[in-house]
């Protein structure tokens, strides 16, 4: 190797060394062909990539794991070299002419690769074991076979990473806000990106807070996806209670550096609000009622009701608000005798979320009727054969805009012909008597009709003899 490489290579390992441990990797390198002597060759055990030394851009090469290739000339020879961020990646390298460990202080191992070098993770690297072949004046490799588990979210294809606590709509996971009773189901896809198939565990896949998460859709336990395969799931929230819930979704595999592969999902439960728009009253014609939401509560933290009113049944009237919490309108006005009159209305109350309704009935009653007032006119005594004339004159009906009727019936003493018995003033002519005669009373009896009711009176005339 050359003076200028091992000036880089401690160069870059000075650089990596004061930052900080990488995540291990998962490699299957089989992007590294026809390496050819003298070039080194740069093995990113991270981005799975493999390029000429010299291209490696300077800021990836102090901020992955590399692992370096230099074939050599006419020997048949390999030199291995490690360079790292981290002082406790170890790496082994073996062929049928011997073995060596690349990492700590060993920087570099040579072997005889004609036949195949293996090269393989020992600690703190986790990547598929790799063979490399050198023959003549070229270098080749094939990656082993892995398999490789992504969860992504099924509506957009957004990769969940292990371990991810990242909660977003965009990711699915999160299943936003949803009223208690009803539920939202969020579909996900399990992924092989590796070369082999991807096993899953005994129990695929489990959701630790079961009262709020079920999945409905599910992995089989023990069963296989293959390379570039796809297994999708499903989980429903369906909240038990109001309020923020929490849970990790475990799936089990095969995948050799991330199992358990978790991730985080939420969602929030939201309480029904209640409606309440008031009890059923009474009121009269004409009254300014006003209708009282009072009762109504969101039953969630922070939440703001909004009202709408409507009404469905009865004679329409007008809300000065039909989204006020307490609006008013004036009663129809009903003429005395009328029936009364319902009106219904419906209260909608919207939390931002769920909706929740109640009526309330108001019964509308007409005006009492007053009794009317009858007045025969007072008792009188007129002469033999007298023209006679009834008054009921002091009668009133004691409503506003009632007319009364009047029926006139004699009830004692000698009969004689009103002109008019429902006049409000007939006319008779009185008896005839002799001198001598007795006098004779007679009885008129006046009822009176508001329409509503009738009240009675009655007069006494007393004919004299000459």
């Amino acid at each position: 190797m050359s003076f200028t490489l091992s000036v880089l290579f401690s160069t870059i390992l000075g650089f990596m060394l004061m930052l900080g441990s990488p995540q291990a990797a998962h490699a299957a390198i089989t992007d590294c062909t026809n390496m050819v002597s003298p070039n080194e060759y740069a093995l990113n055990l991270i981005q799975d990539t493999c390029m000429i030394n010299h291209d490696v851009p300077y800021e990836d090469q102090i901020s992955d794991e590399f692992l370096f290739i230099q074939p050599v000339y006419d020997t048949g020879n390999a030199n291995f070299r490690i360079v790292s961020n981290t002082g406790d990646l170890f790496y082994h390298v073996s062929s049928a002419s011997g073995s060596g460990t690349v990492g700590g202080s060993t920087w570099v191992v040579t072997l005889d690769c004609n036949a195949g070098c293996t090269v393989s993770p020992v600690s703190g690297a986790s990547f598929v074991p790799f063979t490399y072949t050198f023959s003549g004046t070229t270098g080749g490799m094939s990656g082993g076979a892995a398999p490789e588990l992504d969860i992504r979210n099924s509506a957009d294809n957004a990769d969940i990473g292990d371990g991810s606590t990242t909660i977003t709509t965009a990711l699915g996971t999160d299943f936003g806000t949803v009223t208690v009773g009803s539920s939202a189901t969020n579909s996900f896809r399990a992924e092989n990106n590796g070369t082999s198939a991807l096993t899953f565990g005994a129990d695929a896949l489990a959701i630790s807070n079961t009262t709020d998460f079920q999945i409905t859709a599910d992995l089989t336990n023990s069963g296989t996806v293959a390379s570039s395969g796809v297994n999708a799931f499903s989980i429903r929230f369906n909240p038990a209670t109001g309020g923020t819930k929490t849970a990790t979704v475990t799936i089990r595999s095969d995948d050799d550096d991330e199992d358990p592969y978790t991730f985080s999902i939420r969602g929030t439960g939201n309480n029904l609000p209640q409606a309440h728009a008031g009890g059923n009253t009474v009121v009269a014609s004409e009254d300014d009622v006003m209708l009282d939401s009072a009762g109504s509560v969101a039953n969630d933290a922070g939440q703001t009701l909004t009202y709408a009113w409507a009404q469905t049944a009865g004679p329409v009237v007008a809300l000065d608000d039909d989204e006020s919490a307490t609006p008013s309108f004036t009663a129809p006005t009903l003429a005395i005798g009328d029936a009364d009159v319902t009106l219904t209305f419906v209260l909608t109350v919207d939390d931002g979320f769920a909706t929740a309704t109640d009526s309330v009935t108001i019964t509308v009653t007409a005006p009492g009727n007053t009794l009317p007032q009858a007045e025969a006119g007072s008792n009188v005594s007129v002469a033999s054969e007298d023209d006679v004339m009834l008054d009921s004159a002091g009668s009133v009906a004691n409503d506003a805009g009632q007319t009364l009727t009047y029926a006139w019936a004699q009830t004692a003493g000698p009969v004689v012909a009103l002109d008019d018995d429902e006049s409000a003033t007939p006319s008779f002519t009185a008896p005839t008597l002799a001198i001598g005669d007795a006098d004779v009373t007679l009885t008129f009896v006046l009822t009176v009709d508001d329409g509503f009711a009738t009240a009675t009176d009655s007069v006494t005339i007393t004919v004299t003899a000459p």
